[in-house]
């Protein structure tokens, strides 16, 4: 169930994120090295998250429940997710709830609804490989006229 939370709820957790964040980057690069690797983050990034707390390019961290629907910013509520999947992410919920017409943060202290909200799962998201369109057999291409 998606509830929002009253205001003044949301405005504390709100400004505590911008410290929580930098807290929850230096965490990852300390204690999730193999993950950030794996998501092809350079060395030189990882350097920079553990010292300033500043996340990789083209990357965010994402509420898994969301500030306003009562999310926390505890990091078992944090995900290191790219920028374009966190987009995706949001336009699937409004989708659900507005057919895209306006965003969930419209929705007042006190409503609630049911939603359907994509979570990934871990601190970390790193999207399943799809394989190189060089290693498809020829059986199974789109034959073109």
């Amino acid at each position: 169930m998606y509830v929002v939370p009253p205001k003044a709820e949301r405005q504390r957790i709100a400004k505590q994120f911008g410290k929580i964040r930098k807290q929850f980057a230096k965490f990852l690069a300390e204690n999730h090295l193999e993950d950030l690797r794996r998501l092809g983050i350079s060395e030189a990034e990882i350097d920079i998250m553990r010292e300033t707390g500043r996340g990789p390019e083209g990357y965010t961290v994402h509420h898994k429940l969301p500030r306003h629907g009562g999310g926390t910013n505890d990091f078992s509520n944090l995900v290191l997710i790219s920028r374009a999947i966190h987009s995706d992410i949001h336009y699937e919920m409004d989708r659900q709830l507005f057919g895209s017409k306006k965003p969930i943060s419209q929705m007042k202290t006190g409503d609630s609804c049911w939603i359907d909200i994509p979570t990934p799962e871990g601190m970390i998201y790193i999207p399943p490989v799809l394989p190189a369109l060089d290693n498809i057999p020829d059986s199974l291409r789109l034959k073109l006229r």
